[in-house]
């Protein structure tokens, strides 16, 4: 075919998946630059996605690389890069077009990423020396720009400046540039350089390489050195040989892919050899599905789906027995015939046997289903959850201001900020369960839902947080702790109504490893706490606090966002989200410490909280035992009669030898409470509550005293 073919063919897709009969492919002049670039440019039909290189015909069996067209007049190679900022992305998309004047084009995902076509006089006759000019050229690139590229040192490499070297493989899809993503979003391209115009013209990659074949990690004498590859494991080779029976084809198809790529295959070879194992399968397992798993496999998120998600997908549940289907991934429940009716509207076989799955809330299982033990996990990770450490550097100031902002009204003390972004770093990273909560106490409009709405609930998915009011605290039905992982409690208020109750609910909610659920009309049961919890008030006295408190973080805030200079609501809501992901990575990159989340911060707010939620007696016991004179002296009213302030002033100077005078005690008491006076005999029950006994003083008169 070299030399003599005239045409190549332009491959155009709907979507990942797609099954060859799905694609479309644009005949094109294999010898004319202007019209491979402009084909490959051009979306047809709205598809998100095309092949970086074209394929020889349009009647292929299969889209693989041994039907790939490599003898085009220009070649391109395609930059992508999974896990990199869209600032740095925007900066090397400008570099490469101010330095290379070649045609190019970038195409903005609409997700994560920018696909930056470069083309290049063609350059490679077979696949393997295609792979290892791109590789090539990345090390040069590597080498001259190392603030924004970096080559790839061993296949599993996550650094955020390597780009995909996947794409390196010809066939492997690239964005579509002005193209439709599934989700309806337009995936934007831009022409840097057209062939053609202003003197562009397509140059000779050789003139980066001659330099640099043998500079770059990996290479031996310009060739790529491949990994050495390790023994699968018997369960693969296993699937291999013998297949697997229905309801574990999926599990055990997807886990011999892993630990095939874990070994050093590529994907093609990884995908034939599977193929092997998918027609020995009772019932057989499709091309479509083995491919699925390939690409479940090598997907940068390392989770695993099963199913196909462009189709409904229905189960029993079996604790409850009802049906749930799956659509575009929200989960319902309804009748059988309904679903029935579903599947045909989109045309989808209805499953007979119908699976059988039961639902759990695991935060630490990325899978949603998995039907080799039945299981179907109602936690999803959120892309936050996915994130790696890196090695960007985010400075507040300047990559999240407005975040930063509202942090700042919310904890105004730099101490305060720093342990708290430690602690939501912690619950976010190792998805814990803290022993510690936060509560914010405040002026009204200080933020606190903002925090809660535009920063926690996207970190910790929206469905998966919840608001709880005051009233359904207060409530005996706790169905608010089902499948959530992060709960805001809002508007709480402290009153001595019911106190014990409500402080031992709240105790058991932030620390209990298991709480017992209990709604309307069904058996209370128990399931695993994996909630973390903050606290919003307005209130003064918002909590319970005991002296004795390891539970209870405590900030206040700073005023309402409407007196600050900065806050202008339209402006600032949207660039909070804008911000979030690099706020995210931020808390991925700084060192969080566990430990120091499961410690309590020692404030002033604190000690005054403490304070006013001490009932009369404790209090009254706690300033005794504390000898703290000047308080009694400060706090009783003396402007009942018979007082004789001096007689009790020398009187109180016994504190410091812990003890006081009963008489007089009973009645610095009810001056202290006198809309709550206690007998002799209450106070004397009530103290010994809190370790203060009666007896008698060793003076000649044997005074009758309460000592600790």
């Amino acid at each position: 075919m070299k030399g003599t073919t005239q045409h190549c063919y332009i491959v155009k897709s709907p979507y990942l998946y797609a099954t060859v009969e799905d694609l479309i492919f644009l005949k094109t002049r294999c010898d004319d630059a202007s019209e491979i670039f402009k084909k490959t440019y051009d979306a047809v039909d709205h598809n998100q996605f095309t092949t970086v290189l074209p394929f020889v015909g349009a009647d292929l069996p299969e889209r693989s690389q041994k039907y790939l067209a490599l003898c085009g007049c220009i070649q391109p190679i395609v930059l992508e890069f999974d896990n990199c900022p869209m600032r740095i992305q925007e900066e090397r998309s400008k570099l490469i077009a101010e330095k290379f004047q070649t045609p190019m084009f970038v195409v903005h995902s609409g997700n994560k990423s920018i696909h930056h076509y470069i083309y290049f006089a063609k350059f490679a006759d077979t696949v393997d020396e295609y792979k290892r000019k791109c590789q090539q050229f990345v090390a040069y690139l590597a080498k001259e720009y190392p603030n924004y590229f970096k080559v790839r040192e061993h296949d599993k490499e996550k650094h955020p400046l390597v780009p995909d070297y996947l794409m390196f493989t010809g066939n492997r899809y690239a964005r579509q540039a002005n193209g439709k993503r599934d989700t309806g979003k337009v995936q934007i391209g831009k022409i840097l350089h057209a062939v053609g115009e202003a003197g562009i013209k397509p140059l000779e990659i050789d003139a980066f390489l001659a330099e640099h074949k043998n500079t770059y990690k990996g290479s031996r004498n310009g060739k790529i050195s491949m990994p050495e590859q390790k023994q699968p494991r018997k369960a693969t080779l296993s699937f291999i040989a013998m297949g697997a029976e229905e309801g574990f084809r999926d599990n055990d198809c997807y886990r011999a892919a892993c630990d095939l790529k874990d070994c050093g295959f590529s994907k093609d070879e990884v995908y034939a050899k599977l193929l092997e194992g998918a027609g020995k399968c009772n019932p057989p397992f499709s091309e479509m599905d083995v491919r699925a798993k390939v690409e479940s496999a090598w997907n940068s998120d390392g989770t695993y789906d099963p199913i196909d998600r462009t189709k409904p997908y229905v189960f029993i549940e079996k604790t409850n027995g009802n049906y749930f289907h799956l659509i575009d991934n929200k989960l319902n429940s309804a009748s059988k015939d309904v679903i029935k009716d579903i599947f045909k509207s989109y045309n989808a076989p209805f499953p007979d046997p119908m699976p059988v799955l039961e639902f759990k809330f695991d935060v630490h299982d990325d899978n949603q289903i998995d039907l080799a033990n039945r299981i179907y996990n109602l936690f999803t990770p959120t892309r936050y959850h996915l994130m790696k450490k890196n090695d960007e550097v985010h400075e507040p100031h300047h990559d999240f201001p407005m975040i930063n902002n509202l942090l700042e009204n919310l904890l105004p003390e730099p101490a305060e900020r720093e342990h708290f972004l430690n602690w939501l770093a912690c619950a976010m990273r190792t998805r814990r369960k803290l022993m510690t909560a936060y509560v914010f106490k405040g002026a009204q409009g200080a933020g606190k839902g903002l925090l809660f709405g535009y920063i926690i609930r996207p970190l910790f998915g929206e469905s998966q947080t919840a608001t709880v009011e005051d009233e359904q605290l207060k409530s005996s039905f706790n169905g608010f702790m089902k499948n959530v992982c992060f709960i805001a409690f809002n508007e709480v208020a402290h009153d001595n109504s019911g106190r014990n109750a409500l402080n031992s609910k709240i105790k058991s909610i932030i620390t209990d490893p298991t709480i017992t659920i209990n709604e309307k009309f069904i058996r209370p049961f128990v399931i695993k706490n994996c909630t973390n919890c903050i606290f919003f008030s307005n209130e003064s006295v918002p909590l319970l606090v005991e002296r004795s408190d390891r539970r209870f973080n405590i900030v206040e805030t700073g005023g309402p966002l409407t007196d600050a200079s900065w806050f202008d609501a339209e402006k600032v809501i949207p660039m909070l989200g804008d911000e979030l992901p690099r706020f995210a990575q931020y808390l991925w990159n700084i060192d969080i410490d566990i430990s120091m989340a499961n410690k309590l911060l020692k404030n002033s707010i604190k000690e005054k909280m403490i304070d006013a939620g001490l009932n009369r007696f404790e209090e009254f016991a706690m300033r005794l035992k504390n000898a703290d004179a000047s308080w009694f002296i400060d706090n009783v009213d003396n402007s009942l009669p018979q007082w004789g302030g001096e007689i009790y002033e020398n009187m109180l100077a016994s504190l410091p030898e812990k003890k006081i005078a009963k008489d007089v005690a009973v009645k610095l008491f009810n001056r202290l409470y006198p809309d709550g006076k206690a007998s002799m005999k209450t106070l004397t029950t009530k103290l010994r509550l809190y370790h203060i006994e009666d007896g008698r003083d060793n003076d000649p008169g044997r005074t009758r005293i309460y000592k600790w």
